[in-house]
């Protein structure tokens, strides 16, 4: 029975994300820009314009998987992206199904995910390579006591260290895994903190040494977060992940039930909230309240590990393990996880974005930069959508997928274009255009932009090309 169960819980981590690509969904922004990069066979330095002191890749680990995919198997950047969100939508949830004992417990946490806060759960299917930190956190979480230990287990000392190096390699934040070990400070556990912090240095070196830059990619990906953060005024500019979070009030009240639910069957003991799992989930939420991020990437798997944890610690005392009954939980589970999950109400998974696809239509070819010229433009999914659909193109963008990246006097333009998007304001970037470069932008009506010193062009919907005039 617990292989039967076992066997079912991973069936639907499986089934999950290819029930949701076969709706339709495909994400907008980082899994395409990922997968076109595979492709290109490029240097960022060939395919956006950079500031001089970004000279490497900050996913060199994410790029060799879906480039050696891409090469092995012929499969173009629509294929990448949705290997991107299967394999990484397992990956951030597999280890739970693994590692519990109860691993059903695991199902229940993420239906509550799903019914609670569908805004974070969506996040697991976005094909972006932090769904490997993910995963690699909750390893952690789940492995934790063998990091207390008096002897210590020497297995989850090699396998944390391993998998913290392939989460440099691959993702590349390896800053935040400072968070966990903080839980572990908080929690007084000091002898995990200090075989975690251990397997942190060992592991960042390890996983920086992989890309054959160490010193450069430990350097870029500090100053990285600092770049994508700064500015004058922050809270109108940055991507929406950098955003205060909204407190997830309904997944909040659920944690809170499960506390009360433990008092209430006469359970109660202070190392249920004191322990670093349940530390870290108060850390993420408290931290999310100034950046979304700490909460949807690792408080909520902290709570959701937490929460499982506590279902299996009732499901162990309630329910027989090789019974009937508990197989008739698991797949209730399952199936209410699954549907949940799924659900395309409002056809959130089925219905795509058109707006920006003229860009990239067929139609516009003749509209688009030169070889050897630069796009403009004052919307990143410009980017996202034509690199993604056309990732061998002869040309650059001067706005790519993380403004902070762009040399600072072109930062300082886009900036003021979002704070007031005036004629004015293009100015700067009119005047260093060359014949090869365009300027794509997106104009509501019959009149081209009234941005003068460029002959514009219509290339579909509410798009217009612009060149300087011969």
């Amino acid at each position: 029975m617990p292989r039967v169960v076992r066997a079912l819980v991973l069936a639907v981590l499986v089934l999950v994300p290819v029930r949701i690509v076969g709706l339709g969904f495909l994400p907008t922004d980082d899994a395409l820009r990922h997968a076109g990069k595979a492709v290109s066979g490029k240097s960022w330095d060939q395919i956006l314009v950079l500031r001089p002191d970004i000279t490497v890749d900050s996913h060199p680990g994410w790029h060799a998987v879906l480039g050696g995919l891409h090469r092995a198997t012929g499969m173009d950047a629509h294929g990448l992206v949705l290997f991107s969100v299967i394999a990484l939508f397992v990956a951030a949830t597999l280890a739970p199904a693994i590692l519990l004992r109860r691993p059903e417990a695991w199902l229940t946490s993420l239906l509550v995910l799903a019914v609670a806060d569908r805004a974070v759960l969506s996040r697991l299917v976005m094909g972006r390579p932090f769904l490997f930190t993910v995963g690699v956190l909750a390893v952690v979480l789940l492995g934790w006591p063998g990091l207390a230990a008096p002897r210590g287990r020497r297995g989850v000392l090699v396998v944390t260290t391993v998998l913290i190096a392939a989460a440099t390699w691959i993702h590349a934040s390896w800053y935040l895994f400072v968070l966990p070990l903080l839980a572990f400070v908080l929690a007084r556990e000091w002898l995990a903190a200090r075989r975690f912090a251990l397997c942190l240095v060992v592991g960042v070196a390890i996983g920086a040494a992989l890309t054959g830059q160490p010193l450069a990619f430990l350097r870029q990906t500090l100053v990285h977060p600092l770049l994508s953060l700064g500015g004058s005024d922050p809270q109108r500019t940055l991507a929406i992940e950098f955003q205060p979070a909204g407190g997830s009030p309904v997944l909040v009240l659920f944690l809170l039930g499960a506390l009360a639910l433990r008092a209430l069957r006469g359970a109660w003991r202070t190392s249920a909230v004191d322990n670093p799992v349940f530390l870290l989930a108060v850390l993420g939420w408290i931290l999310g309240l100034a950046s979304i991020r700490f909460w949807a990437d690792w408080g909520v798997p902290a709570a959701m590990v937490w929460l499982a944890l506590e279902l299996q610690e009732f499901l162990e005392s309630s329910v027989v393990e090789g019974g009937a009954r508990r197989l008739a939980i698991a797949a209730t589970a399952g199936l209410a996880c699954f549907l949940a999950i799924t659900s395309d109400g409002a056809s959130r998974w089925s219905q795509r974005d058109p707006t920006f696809w003229p860009v990239a239509a067929p139609e516009a070819a003749p509209y688009l930069p030169e070889p050897g010229g630069i796009l403009y433009s004052d919307a990143m999914r410009v980017f996202f959508e034509l690199f993604y659909r056309q990732p061998k193109a002869p040309w650059r963008y001067e706005v790519g997928y993380e403004p902070g990246l762009m040399p600072p006097e072109d930062l300082k333009v886009y900036r003021q274009i979002l704070v007031a998007r005036t004629t004015q304001a293009f100015a700067p970037w009119v005047a260093k255009m060359r014949p090869a470069d365009r300027l794509i932008i997106r104009s509501v009506g019959e009149r081209p932009p009234a941005i003068e010193g460029l002959e514009w062009h219509r290339i579909g919907g509410d798009f217009w090309s612009g060149r300087k005039r011969p």
